[in-house]
């Protein structure tokens, strides 16, 4: 039994171990170790430490390639993103890949030189860097600034990723700051691992990056990096994109520690009209905003509008908008900046190029519902859902007031009567109806002054939406409610 036992152990501890040994291959653009193969000699060796590594010889295969390493167990490529690269001369080629980062390497025997394509060069990616020797490569900028930038491979596009030095044929822009002029800065090429480093420290933080402007979507530009000066986890960066519209533009928050973006699915969106745009981001929830200083015109698509994207909402000032519908029902609809589909995501009110749909609710026809529009945080959230009176409902309330004003002056009239007639029947009569001409004239005006008031305060405060019906509704029951008044005071 023990004999037994032990086998079993050792046994499980030998498969583990080969169902853990994860055969690694160079895949690339060239020779036997091409995209699609499979080849031990193209395999890569576990020389400890989670470090694999392939030393081989690519003979006449002169140039610059692409490739990345396959994990054949997990199906995986890596670098996740675009490929890296390598310049093959002469001589033999050493690639790894490092399990504990995901990162790769590509050592070539033979030196090659490294150009410095910038904002201060006219992005030319023939622009020589100076070799100083023992790996450091020099370039001298002629007037102080801040510059994108990046290390390449002569004559190409490839490069380095600023914060690892591990090679990419899409590198993000590099940054450089300089304060004086004809200053030189420099970085530093490891021909043991074939990477490069900056003598400058690595890009961290949060930056907007996004299809206008300096802050691309590649770029890392000091001048597109959001501050949190008062500590409390809020990043916040005002850009000025100039005085000329660049109009509708995406965007991102890029974290650069731990190159994750913001909002994490669709990107969120703005509109430029001229002068800055106040972009932030809050670590606590992950949201973003966007904020261009003026009330967005906003539209109503929905299924009571056969969602036309230019069905404007009515603009009642105070960042409230508000939108009538016919009939009563539940509608599928979502608020979006008109002519377009970018919307708002219900509930939290973030920007999103792709917001889910919103859902109303009306219990009667030309129910009136609103959103609020916060200039400040560039956000929109719900607000006050109410019918708008009809010319029918009108006449309603009108026929009401007129029945309590003739019910109002029977009452009176039959109380004149047996007051001063004793037996006598009652008799009604038009032309004996009870009125104070002094009164009913401030009646008439203080009621006149209220009415207002109240629409004035529903119009600013709950977004209410003047309609055809209320001016004639209330000229006409202006005076009813007056002369309920004037009975009211003679009784």
């Amino acid at each position: 039994m023990r004999k037994s036992t032990l086998f079993s152990f050792f046994f499980s501890l030998f498969f583990a171990g080969m169902l853990s040994a994860q055969p690694f291959y160079l895949r690339s653009s060239t020779g036997q170790c091409d995209f699609g193969n499979s080849n031990a000699t193209c395999e890569l060796a576990d020389i400890g430490g989670g470090i694999y590594e392939l030393v081989t010889d690519f003979g006449g295969l002169v140039g610059r390639h692409d490739f990345k390493i396959y994990d054949a167990g997990a199906d995986a490529w890596y670098p996740g993103g675009a490929n890296a690269w390598f310049n093959h001369m002469s001589g033999f080629m050493t690639f790894r890949f490092n399990t504990a980062t995901s990162e790769v390497e590509a050592v070539e025997p033979d030196l090659f030189s490294i150009c410095a394509p910038g904002e201060f060069s006219g992005w030319n990616n023939a622009a020589a860097m100076t070799d100083m020797g023992g790996g450091q490569w020099c370039y001298t900028i002629p007037a102080a600034g801040t510059y994108q930038w990046k290390p390449t491979y002569c004559g190409a596009w490839d490069s380095w990723q600023q914060s690892s030095g591990e090679r990419s044929v899409n590198a993000n822009n590099w940054t450089v700051t300089t304060t004086s002029a004809n200053e030189q800065f420099c970085i530093t090429y490891d021909p043991a691992t074939g990477r490069v480093n900056s003598s400058l420290p690595p890009p961290s933080g949060y930056y907007v990056r996004g299809t206008a402007g300096p802050c691309g979507w590649i770029d890392l530009g000091s001048q597109c990096k959001l501050a949190d000066p008062d500590m409390d986890g809020v990043f916040e960066l005002a850009f000025d994109f100039g005085a000329t519209p660049i109009g509708r533009q995406e965007f991102k928050i890029y974290h650069a520690d731990t190159d994750t973006w913001y909002p994490g699915g669709a990107n969120a969106w703005y509109d430029h009209q001229g002068g800055a745009v106040t972009f932030r981001f809050n670590t606590a929830t992950s949201e973003v905003e966007a904020a261009e200083g003026y009330q967005l015109t906003v539209c109503a698509p929905g299924s009571f509008s056969g969602w036309n994207n230019a069905a404007a909402m009515s603009n009642n000032g105070n960042g409230l908008f508000c939108y009538v519908i016919p009939n009563a029902g539940t509608y599928e609809w979502k608020p979006t900046f008109c002519g377009r589909w970018d919307s708002w995501q219900l509930g939290s009110g973030e920007r999103s190029t792709n917001a889910g749909n919103w859902s109303i609710t009306t219990n009667a026809a030309n129910t009136q519902f609103c959103i609020n529009y916060d200039v400040a945080t560039g956000r929109v959230s719900a607000a006050q859902v109410f019918s708008v009176p009809t010319m029918g409902q009108w006449a309603m309330a009108i026929f009401c007031l007129l029945m309590v004003a003739l019910g109002m002056v029977v009452v009176r009239q039959s109380q004149m009567t047996f007051a001063g007639a004793g037996t006598q029947g009652f008799r009604f009569s038009l032309s004996n109806l009870p009125f104070d001409k002094t009164y009913f004239s401030k009646a008439m005006l203080l009621i006149g002054v209220a009415l207002v008031a109240v629409f004035a305060v529903a119009i600013a405060f709950f977004g209410y939406e003047m309609t055809a019906a209320d001016l004639p509704g209330s000229l006409i029951a202006l005076p009813l409610v007056a002369y309920i008044a004037v009975l009211l005071k003679k009784g």
